[in-house]
Order: C-alpha cells, then structure tokens, then sequence
C-alpha cells in the first residue's frame, strides 16, 4: 500500500492538539483526515480503548471501523521492531474502540450507569414513530385528556377553546405531540416548560421582529439596485419599479417596529410588473427575479408588517397567548409523566430518553469524571447535526481531546433538531482548521457552488462568511457543466364534461412537462461522453449513469418514473409505486380474477393473453407505449385476444 499524501490543510488538522473543530467542505476527505489523526495519536502512544468516535449513523460507524482497519494495516506493512508490535496490538483491541452514533454510545453508558439514570438494565430501545412507541403515546394522550376533562381544568378549558375543531379534541392532541418533540430536543425541556410563560418578553420579541423586518427589506433594497443599471438599458418600466422598491424598502428600514407597521400601511405605488421584452436566458431570468421574487417579497413585507395594530393591542395579545402557552406547557408536562410512567412499565426507552439519561449520569461528579478518564481522545463527525441535548453530552465528555469535524452549509435539514449554531459556536472557542480542497467534483461544479453560497451565506444572513471550495485538478481538462432549464409552466385545462366511460376509449394522457423534459435530456446524453475521474478513462454515457434526484418519493418522482417508463427508458426508484400497475402483478391478479369468475370479461382477456403465448416483445412494447394507462393497455390485450380467437375459430 502506497502512502498517503496530505495537502496543506490537511496535514494541519492530522498534526493539530487539543481542542480543535475542522470546518470541513464537501468533498473534502473529512473521514480521511479523522482516521490519520487518530492513527497518528496511535503512533504517538495513544490507546485505541481511550478513544470516542462519534458519527451520524450506524453505516457511517462501521465503514469508520473498517478504515481505520486499514489504515493500521497499511503503518503495519511499513513500520518494524517495538513500533510495529505496538500496531498489531492496536490492531487487535480496534473492536474493543468506541465508533459508534450518539445513542448507541447513550445507550451503553445508561446500561453501565443505569442505578445513576434511576432505569432498569434490561430496557430495550424503541422510536416514538413504531407501532409500540405510537400506542405508548397514544394512551398516555388518551389518560391526561381524560383526567383534564374530570379535574374541569381551568387552563385546559382554555386550550379547548381555542383549539377544539368539530367537536373533536383531535387538533390538540396533535399539538401537544409536535411541541413535546420539539421540547424533548432541548437538555432541560422540563426546567423549559416549567417556566414557559413566566417571563416578560414583550420588549424583546419587539425588538426582535423590528430588526428582522429591518433585514428582510434592506436585503430587497439590495438586490433592486443591483439589478437597476441592467434595467437602465433594457427596459426604462422595470428601472422605475427598482427605484421605486429601493424606495419601498428604505421607507421600513428603521424605526421600531409600530412605526414601521404605520409606514407599511402607505400603499404602494406599483401594482403589477411591466411587460419586458425577454430575447435572451438572462432577460428571462431578470424578469422572474423582479416580477416574483422583489415584487413579491416587498407586498409579502409590507402585508406583515400593517397586520400589526397598536402596541396597547400587540401587548394585550402577548398576554393572552402567554396564559396560553403556561397552559399547553401544563399539559405537555402532565402528558410527559403519564408517557415515561408507562415506559417504565414496559421497560423501554426512545432515543430521546437515551439522551437524557445519558445526560443524567454525566451530571454526577463521579461518573463524569470516570468517563472522560475512560475517553480521553473525542472524535465527532457531522457536528453541525448535533441538537441541543447532544451538544450538551458531548459538552460534558470533552476533555483535552477534542476533534471535532463539520460543515455549517450542509446542516440544511435540520434533522432531529440539528442546528448549525452549536457549530458556529464551537467555531469561536475552539482552533478552528478548514479544508476547503474538494476532491469529488469537476471544476464547473465548484464554480457553481462558490458563486451562489458566496452570496447567499454570509455572516449576516447565517452568522458565518461562505469560504469558498478548491480543487477540481483530477478532471485535467474536463470541467464537466452547470446547466439551468426553464420549463414553461402548463396552462390549466377546463374540466371535460362528464359522460359514459369505456375501457375502449383511449383517455387523454396527463403531461408533466419536467418529467418530459428530464426524459428528454436522458434521451439526450445517452450515448455523449463523460470522464470517469476514478479510472482516468472516456466512457460512454449508459441508462445506470444517470440519476435523477427529487425533493420527495412522492408527487413529482411517481410523474418521472411514469414517463420514463413509458418511454421504454429503464428506471429503479426509491419512490413509493403501487405493484399492481406493473404488467407482471396486473396479469396475476387477472389470472386470480379469471379463476374467481370466467365471466368477467377484462380478467379473461389478459388470461387468455398469457395462455395463448401473448405477443411479440415489440408488439407488447408498441401497446404499452399506446395505452400507458393500465385499464386501456387491458382494453387492447382484449381486442388483440378477440382477433386471435377468430384466426383459431377460422383455422
């Protein structure tokens, strides 16, 4: 085995000590880096018993184990004497180390310390979301509401009040669930629901809404004269509606925020955006960003700001909605030891429980201490996902030790509560190393990237300036391509009249005009070249090259996998589908229904379709690309069986 170069960058956050947080870009060979470390702490003396790797999931722990492994194999191979002995002992004892996700490390620790997290040794992990998590929860719901309704609860007859829907207690319910997940990410969400309503905030969140109005308008104001001297040449109209935006903007830009409120309610000067002449893609796009998204935000804006009335009148409902929150918060609370009362009776725990109590045996002097002796080297991946309760965990375990690697543009999804703020914390007290060097992604990728988060991410906007990535030297002369399509938006079609339906009547296909138009650029590149930077060869674009990626399996990816498939374009996908509409599970439940009632017509013909030997290949591919719909295709295997009984019956 070869050994491994390491940029600059790298080779700094491998040799760094202490405490150290990595801010580590996409592409950047973070997992590398994390494994040299550690090695390199080996080589110096450290133990692997004594180290903790935290990840993000159980198949990120495992493939952290496994190069590790070869990483150790690899200093093996290369070392001699004393130091090569010390290796293949580290070796040995690697599946006694630490690599594992947050609660599975929970989880061991509340087995070992589980007299300090007051739970039985024995208890089993469920997730709220399975079917025994959900009837936990579900009667611990059932058990408050119904002691609330004995008790005649004053505060809870005001959350009926507001939030009883046809007569149903239903919308609370799912109120409280949402909140008490939410409150159950924080570290000390019972301190926090205690006290939820018993402070005065109402300067605060003035000062606060002010300022974020503030914001948004001296964003807009930005973006309107940015895009004026392109408008001064193009289009006299649109330059009159950036000034007068600029204008808009500048009119709620300071002030508090009832003074802005009154400045909002002045009407705006512009009703609609002009027509502009759009001959070029650049045009076009102008077009969208005035006509949409400034004019948009700016009526947005101003509608918010004059809903707000009088300050005696915002107080008045600050107040109401305080005695509001002080009484679902009583109501979490009550719902909270009714559901950890019937855990307990079940012997179970959900991952949030894993964390508290975990949190629970940290906060003793004694245990802490013999954990962070036990752990002395901290490793964490993805911790820009870290949420509230973990951070403080791996707050409590640092030691001297600490290695922590993240991205603060990549915690878009807020997953289980993960905030990126713990990162940029993080970020000011520790030494913080970047690594900017991106080895994944061809050149115009990185392009691409870097010029919309170097505007988009900036230390106003999200608390931390944008550091733009690097590399892209493996694809040599292939920069690979950024493109943008626009597609037209379809106009809506009148509702066709109602009538008799029939099977043999071919209905009108539903067009997707974005499936189309990724069918037809898979169409397009098939056959076309790309670089295969980990081989260094030319190849030839094939169907299992292509990827097609959506916001969500459900809506837009069942609209591509339909039209690809109708295009006899081979496709696999995540997206939920119903079995029945493929042809294969079609023809048994034919086959089924033939058998239940030879009389049923539609059932008989795709019988008899496969009895008889069916159709060619390209005579079954011509009738699919014909009747995409699976009661038409049915209606045509009719048709073609009633032709073949008359050649048998001529024959």
């Amino acid at each position: 085995m070869s050994e491994p170069t390491f940029t600059e960058e790298q080779a700094r956050a491998i040799s760094s000590r202490g405490e150290v947080i990595v801010s580590a870009s996409a592409g950047s060979g973070k997992t590398f880096v994390m494994i040299e470390r550690l090695v390199s702490l080996i080589l110096s003396g450290a133990d692997v018993r004594s180290t903790l790797c935290v990840t993000y999931t159980n198949k990120a722990a495992a493939q952290m184990r496994e190069r590790l492994r070869t990483a150790l194999l690899r200093k093996i191979g290369k070392s001699e004497g004393e130091e090569r002995l010390r290796l293949k002992e580290q070796l040995a004892r690697l599946p006694l180390a630490d690599i594992s996700t947050v609660h599975a490390f929970c989880s061991r620790l509340v087995r070992t310390y589980f007299y300090l997290a007051d739970v039985s040794p024995a208890f089993r992990v469920i997730s709220p979301d399975d079917a025994e998590g959900t009837l936990l929860s579900s009667r611990a719901m059932d058990e408050a509401f119904e002691q609330l309704y004995g008790e005649h609860d004053e505060a809870f007859g005001r959350l009926l009040a507001v939030y009883f829907r046809k007569k149903k207690d239903a919308e609370l319910k799912k109120l409280v669930l949402k909140l008490y997940a939410k409150a159950r990410l924080k570290a000390d969400y019972r301190v926090l629901l205690e006290q939820t309503g018993s402070f005065e905030g109402f300067g605060g969140i003035v000062s606060y809404l002010a300022e974020e109005y503030g914001a948004r308008a001296r964003s807009i104001r930005a973006c309107a004269e940015e895009l004026a001297p392109f408008f001064s040449e193009h289009c006299p109209k649109a330059l009159a509606i950036c000034n007068e935006l600029a204008a808009a903007a500048e009119r709620i830009s300071s002030g508090t925020l009832f003074e802005r409120s009154a400045a909002a309610r002045e009407p705006l000067s512009f009703t609609r955006s002009p027509t502009i002449n759009a001959g070029t893609e650049e045009k076009l796009r102008s077009k969208l960003l005035l006509q949409r998204s400034l004019t948009g935000a700016m009526k947005k804006l101003y509608g918010e700001l004059a809903s707000f009335e009088s300050e005696e009148t915002e107080r008045l409902r600050y107040e109401n909605g305080q005695e509001t929150a002080r009484a679902l918060s009583r109501l979490i609370l009550r719902f909270d030891g009714i559901y950890d009362r019937l855990k307990r009776e079940a012997g179970v725990l959900d991952y949030n429980d894993l964390e508290h109590c975990a949190l629970r045996v940290l906060e003793d002097d004694g245990a802490r201490a013999a954990v962070r002796g036990k752990y002395r080297y901290v490793f964490v991946d993805e911790y820009q996902d870290v949420n509230p309760a973990q951070e403080r965990i791996l707050s409590l375990l640092s030691g001297g030790e600490v290695f922590l690697v993240g991205d603060a543009k990549q915690a878009i999804y807020g997953f289980r509560g993960g905030r990126s703020e713990y990162f940029l914390k993080k970020a000011k007290e520790f030494a913080t190393l970047p690594l900017s060097r991106n080895f994944r992604s061809a050149p115009a990728i990185l392009e691409a990237v870097n010029r919309v988060f170097t505007r988009a991410m900036t230390q106003e906007s999200c608390g931390a300036d944008y550091l733009p990535m690097q590399g892209g030297e493996r694809y040599g002369e292939h920069d690979g391509a950024v493109r943008f399509h626009l597609v037209a938006a379809e106009k809506e079609r009148a509702p066709e009249g109602r009538g008799v339906y029939s099977v043999l009547t071919e209905p009108r296909p539903q067009r997707d005009a974005v499936a189309e138009r990724i069918a037809e650029l898979i169409e397009e590149e098939v056959g076309s070249e790309w670089f295969d930077v980990d081989k260094g060869l030319v190849k030839k674009v094939t169907y299992g090259d292509i990827a097609v990626l959506v916001r969500k399996n459900s809506g837009c990816a069942e609209a591509v996998v339909s039209c690809l498939s109708t295009r006899d374009i081979p496709v696999t996908t995540t997206a939920s589908v119903n079995l029945c509409d493929f042809w294969e599970a079609r023809l048994i439940l034919d086959w089924l229904s033939y058998l239940d009632n030879p009389e049923q017509d539609i059932p008989y013909a795709g019988a008899l379709l496969s009895r008889l030997g069916g159709c060619t290949d390209a005579e079954l591919a011509a009738i699919r690309l014909r009747f995409p719909s699976p009661y038409t295709f049915r209606a045509a295997c009719r048709e073609y069986c009633r032709a073949m009984r008359d050649d048998l019956s001529a024959k």
